[in-house]
């Protein structure tokens, strides 16, 4: 009988791998963008906030009623602006954060429903490959999963019998070939330099007087 061989640890599917590797990036990408955007925000917002102190400077230094209203209107503006900007950069960074989320639920999903199945059914054929024909898989799964796992049970109890029959008919094999027990007792008696000794029957016993 064959020698189960040590098993190792199955690999993380490739595509496990993948969908980590772009989930990473895109959350990688996203936040140096909303950096980036956060910065520019907060410098336009105080680039009009500058400016709007400027313009009441101005309005100290040379008052003039004609003038007013179009200053109080550019302050204003400049204020509007710096506070879309600042709305601007919450916005994009909460619609980043959805996206994010919704990345990992199928990330997960897809390690739920695809990669783990997967792990098992590689680990199953590994373990079967390395001579643990008793290695059963779960059939109640979703999808394929449920029928590559009844196919991996039939290989391996396929195997299974394979294994068994050899082995009985090694055994058989075996007994056929050994010699018989009377010609062993023989052949070590020979081997030992003495005859075969034989228990005297009925027939020599009678004829015992006569040689007298």
């Amino acid at each position: 009988m064959t020698h189960p061989a040590p098993v190792r640890p199955s690999p993380v599917p490739s595509i496990s791998r993948l969908f980590a590797a772009a989930f990473l990036a895109i959350a990688v990408a996203g936040l140096a963008e909303r950096v980036a955007i956060w910065r520019s925000a907060r410098r336009t917002q105080a680039d009009m906030i500058e400016l709007s102190q400027r313009l009441e400077q101005l309005a100290r230094l040379s008052p003039s009623p004609a003038r007013e209203p179009e200053i109080v209107a550019i302050r204003d503006l400049a204020a509007e602006v710096g506070d879309n900007a600042i709305q601007a950069a919450a916005q994009t960074t909460v619609i980043f954060v959805i996206v994010l989320v919704v990345l990992g639920v199928g990330l997960w999903y897809n390690r739920r429903r695809l990669a783990t199945p997967f792990a098992h059914v590689v680990g199953a054929l590994q373990r079967v490959a390395a001579g643990h024909y008793d290695e059963r898989l779960d059939e109640d799964q979703p999808e394929e999963f449920g029928m590559i796992a009844h196919g991996v049970n039939q290989m391996a109890a396929a195997l299974s019998w394979r294994e068994r029959m050899q082995d009985q008919a090694g055994r058989l094999l075996t007994a056929l070939n050994a010699p018989p027990r009377a010609a062993v007792r023989h052949q070590r008696m020979g081997a030992d330099g003495g005859a075969p000794c034989h228990r005297p029957t009925a027939i020599s016993r009678r004829r015992a007087p006569a040689g007298r």
